[in-house]
């Protein structure tokens, strides 16, 4: 009787065994299918994969959480093939208006030249040529960032001399640093920095960026350009003690017309688009572009770009 006893007693406690190890690898089985969930929906976003999440399961519950996830994926998907279209359309609506602006305000420059020529109210004449030409430029910069953010035109590179290009940049504002008294430090090493870049572009990239510095860092009457070597990369700064960036601003300035608010006076009046191309210029030769400011410190722009073995 008693060793029925114990048989019985160790038949419950197999069985309680049974039950808590069946619980048990059923709670392991939907941690692995989650974790298994989560993993392919961050390699699906990540890739922007079009696949669907399919997980053989007879939990209803987790089939319920893929069809979900399923659903904002694909919603995801259409939010983003939406996104690009209008983005796409924004483009071409704005190289358009460029291109259709463009032509009638160079027949209108065309015709003010020629009444400048015939000394016809000569003071006034030369504004509305000032202003047309301010428009013209206004209307290229949009030209421009339409073409390059489409894809239309294509920034070909090959491999230059960055230090060389650095130099000839730096040397068409000599006159206009001397002018207005800057102080000028240059460290560009004399040998040859080799990379995969544009010329033109490079050329507009610093040109740009040097522009900026002059005019909006003048208070501190100073301009750095320095060429940094490291072992994979080579860094441009280009450095002003001005007025600078605050902080909260810095992110922003790359943005498509953003302008400071001290750009709405005359003094430091701009289009916000010459960073923004710059950006673009910088990034199609697979190069990045970072901002610190601290005002009336030192405000740093840095071009860096891989350099070729």
């Amino acid at each position: 009787m008693e060793n029925k006893m114990i048989g019985i007693l160790i038949g419950i406690i197999l069985l309680l065994l049974g039950v808590l190890l069946s619980k048990y690898m059923k709670e392991k089985e939907q941690k692995r299918q989650i974790a298994y969930l989560l993993d392919k929906v961050e390699m699906i976003m990540k890739e922007k994969s079009q696949e669907r999440i399919l997980i053989p399961t007879e939990n209803e519950e987790i089939k319920k959480l893929a069809n979900v996830m399923n659903q904002l994926l694909e919603y995801d998907r259409k939010n983003e093939i939406q996104y690009a279209r209008s983005k796409q359309s924004i483009k071409t609506m704005l190289a358009n208006v460029s291109h259709d602006l463009k032509t009638p305000l160079t027949v209108i420059m065309g015709y003010l030249e020629m009444l400048s020529i015939r000394n016809e109210e000569e003071k006034t004449i030369a504004i509305l040529n000032e202003k047309v030409k301010e428009l013209l430029q206004l209307i290229q910069k949009f030209f421009d960032l339409a073409k390059l953010e489409s894809g239309d035109k294509k920034v070909i590179c090959t491999p230059l001399n960055v230090c060389e290009i650095c130099r000839q940049n730096l040397f068409t504002f000599f006159e206009l640093l001397e002018k207005e008294a800057f102080q000028v430090e240059v460290e560009i090493p004399e040998k040859n920095i080799i990379c995969l870049l544009n010329e033109e572009a490079l050329g507009r990239v610093l040109h740009n960026i040097i522009s900026n510095a002059i005019r909006y860092g003048k208070d501190g009457r100073f301009l750095g350009v320095k060429i940094e070597e490291k072992e994979k990369i080579v860094a441009i700064h280009i450095m002003d003690h001005g007025k600078g960036i605050k902080e909260q601003y810095q992110e922003e300035v790359f943005e498509r017309l953003y302008t400071l608010e001290d750009s709405r006076s005359k003094e430091y009046q701009g289009s916000g688009l010459g960073l923004t191309i710059t950006k673009e210029l910088v990034e199609q030769m697979k190069g990045t572009i970072t901002l610190k400011s601290e005002p009336y410190v030192e405000t740093r722009f840095t071009v860096s770009f891989e350099k070729l073995t």
